[in-house]
């Protein structure tokens, strides 16, 4: 930004400079010519008059003294030169002169004026006066010179100016553009700066407001998921006493339905942990690991029953490879959760579980025969609530694989609907 204020400053003096200083450059040119013009003729006119009444021959003509550098000569009515300097024969002007008119020419590399010498109202000589063009030339080239030193300050007047303008507008912003990246960042210990300048110290106030409103919201909003996860831990850990107690009383029946429920209880503990986690904007399963062939086993163990009442199998691919290397487990576990959950609901025919290696990372695809209706690019926004369904299912999915570093996917190229999970891996057992 300062170069740009700068160079903009600079080119506008430049050219302010350019369109003042080369008229006024050519205007002193032909005022310098038209004094000198108007110079010349004084001296022939002043000549003239002391030479007029001797003109008719009986007593020598002198001409007086001039200017070094002025060549002044006297001309007869026939056109010859009488005295002085200038050429033999009456020149152009010579000639217009003894018509009757004062005349001026610039020709030869010098300025030229003549003045008739009349008596008794007629015409009987002439005064050239002339003098070298190169006299004027120089008086100009040196007011040109002034006025160009005079354009060379204003312009490094204008630059000064521009450097100092450009620090001035420039700081603010780049604090500005700071404060707006750090908020981005999650930094929401935002201040009001001053600057000086109404617009920018307005925005600089309206971003530190906004910090203060985020960082109002997301406490809230952390304070009522804290509130909510220990307000649902209390009802759930009733809940696995009384079903870990029914599985105790030795009715077979009763027993299995208690180890069912049991395990659901702890997959939505598990759940809400994860999902705390997230709200809190922490890492959500660097602390537990599991294995690719442990999520997949637990993935199959969990849903084949209730695809298969529906008809359709669950088939896994692995490669034994990848299968003792680590991946953060919540967050792991809830994605394919969510994902085998949208294609059990959603989907049609096969479901595949499939895990492969991608460099260092480790890419889950889970795929099924059905295709996606509407538009695919906003399969991961997350819907109005008043809409039919969740609409939260894909953007949570996401939104837990942002917060480890990793990346979900939708592949609309696929014959298939293929979603791809890619988490880096933790390691493997030879590494621990």
């Amino acid at each position: 930004m300062r170069r740009r204020v700068l160079a903009a400053i600079a080119a506008v003096s430049v050219v302010a400079v350019l369109v003042l200083g080369l008229p006024l450059g050519i205007l002193v040119g032909s005022l310098y010519r038209d004094e000198e013009v108007i110079r010349l003729e004084r001296i022939a006119a002043e000549a003239g008059l002391q030479v007029g009444l001797t003109l008719d021959g009986a007593d020598p003509v002198e001409l007086p003294s001039q200017p070094r550098g002025t060549r002044v000569g006297l001309y007869s009515a026939a056109g010859a030169r009488v005295t002085g300097e200038g050429p033999s024969r009456a020149d152009a002007t010579v000639l217009a002169a003894l018509g009757g008119s004062v005349a001026d020419t610039a020709a030869n590399e010098e300025f030229v004026v003549a003045v008739p010498v009349s008596r008794d109202e007629q015409v009987i000589g002439a005064v050239r006066a002339a003098r070298d063009e190169s006299v004027v030339s120089s008086r100009s080239l040196r007011a040109r010179l002034g006025l160009f030193a005079l354009g060379v300050l204003a312009v490094a007047l204008a630059v000064a100016i521009g450097l100092w303008l450009a620090r001035r507008l420039a700081g603010p912003v780049e604090r500005l553009a700071a404060d707006a990246e750090r908020l981005g960042s999650g930094d929401f210990t935002l201040s009001a700066s001053t600057s000086g300048i109404a617009e920018l110290d307005a925005a600089s106030g309206a971003l530190a407001r906004t910090a203060g409103r985020l960082a109002w919201v997301l406490e809230r909003e952390r304070a009522f998921t804290a509130d909510a996860s220990h307000q649902l831990r209390t009802p759930l850990a009733a809940l696995r006493l009384e079903l870990e107690a029914a599985s105790l009383r030795g009715e077979t029946r009763e027993a299995a339905l208690a180890e069912k429920a049991l395990a659901q209880v702890e997959r939505f503990e598990e759940t809400i942990e994860t999902l705390l986690g997230l709200a809190r904007d922490t890492p959500t399963g660097r602390a537990e690991e599991v294995t690719v062939g442990e999520l997949l086993a637990e993935a199959e163990a969990e849903w084949r029953g209730a695809l298969a009442r529906s008809g359709r199998p669950l088939r896994l691919e692995l490669d034994r490879r990848i299968a003792a290397r680590h991946v953060p487990a919540r967050a792991a576990r809830e994605i394919v959760r969510v994902l085998v959950g949208n294609a059990s609901e959603h989907g049609s025919g096969v479901v595949t579980l499939a895990a492969r290696a991608v460099g260092p990372a480790i890419a889950l695809d889970v795929r099924d025969e059905g295709r996606v209706g509407g538009d695919p690019a906003r399969l991961f926004a997350r819907r109005d609530p008043g809409a039919a369904g969740t609409g939260i299912g894909l953007a949570l999915a996401r939104s837990l694989a942002e917060a480890e570093g990793g990346r979900l996917s939708y592949d609309g190229s696929a014959p298939s609907t293929t979603f791809t999970l890619l988490l880096m891996a933790a390691g493997d057992d030879s590494s621990r």
